[in-house]
């Protein structure tokens, strides 16, 4: 896969609280996160990010028991790698985005997700404070709100050590919108995306709360999907189960069945 295909999946977009978070703390998981998504993900800031950090320089200062000037530094290391996204960009965005969000200073970080979902199939907010942003109002359009831990398990963890495939259910039929209609059924889904199309006729998708690897082997495929572990999606599934989800995993069963058409 060529850097622009790769770079078109998934966009990040970091929320000032974890900016600073990382500068108080090096060692911790938001210096880990802040660090290592660049890397992996392009990621991005709106422009007025460093200025708030700035205005709380002292106070970060302060808390990290160190100069103002180490603390500057640091922030212009941190963002060396992300790219600023212009406000003059956003300002056609400012008024969609506020319907999103419970406190309108949170409504720029999902009008740079709405910026960049020009380009990509997929964003990442990544904020300590989810409240603020109407999780699945977001998920609808493919924009994510996370917590830095969330956006590690379910987005870092699985490149740095990959896990091993889940259970998965073998789905006999050869009419790959039949497996993805069985799959949304299986999972009680909505919608999907298809992030990556793999050799063989495998593909990997994304719903709004399962990550799917779709194989082919031979002449059936196999549907092995990933419950992603975030708070909104975790709170669904270990509710019990409902006659209608019951019905639907019946009815993916039933389209799996050999000799389906």
């Amino acid at each position: 896969m060529g850097e622009a295909e790769e770079r078109r999946k998934l966009a990040v977009v970091f929320d000032t609280n974890v900016i600073i978070a990382s500068l108080i703390k090096e060692s911790g998981l938001n210096r880990f996160v802040v660090t290592l998504t660049p890397t992996i993900y392009p990621s991005y800031y709106p422009e007025i990010l460093r200025k708030e950090v700035l205005e709380h320089i002292q106070v970060i200062a302060q808390k990290a028991r160190r100069p103002e000037n180490e603390v500057s530094m640091a922030l212009e290391s941190v963002l060396e790698y992300f790219r600023k996204v212009e406000s003059r960009e956003l300002s056609q965005f400012i008024e969609v985005s506020i319907r999103y969000v419970e406190d309108e200073v949170d409504s720029l970080y999902v009008a740079t997700a709405l910026y960049l979902k020009r380009s990509f199939k997929q964003v990442a907010i990544i904020t300590w404070n989810k409240r603020d942003f109407k999780f699945w109002q977001l998920v609808r359009h493919w924009i994510r709100v996370l917590t830095p831990r969330e956006f590690y398990v379910n987005y870092l963890r699985p490149v740095l050590r990959p896990q091993l495939a889940p259970p998965c259910l073998v789905c006999a039929v050869d009419r790959v919108d039949m497996v993805i209609k069985a799959t949304l059924l299986y999972l009680n889904e909505p919608d999907y995306i298809i992030m990556e199309h793999l050799s063989n006729g495998s593909m990997e998708l994304e719903t709004y709360c399962h990550r799917v690897l779709i194989k082919y082997e031979g002449d059936h495929f196999v549907i092995c999907p990933q419950t992603l572990n975030i708070k909104e999606c975790i709170e669904v599934y270990e509710k019990p189960m409902t006659e209608e989800r019951i019905r639907n995993v019946m009815r993916a069963y039933e389209i799996c069945k050999p000799g389906t058409k």
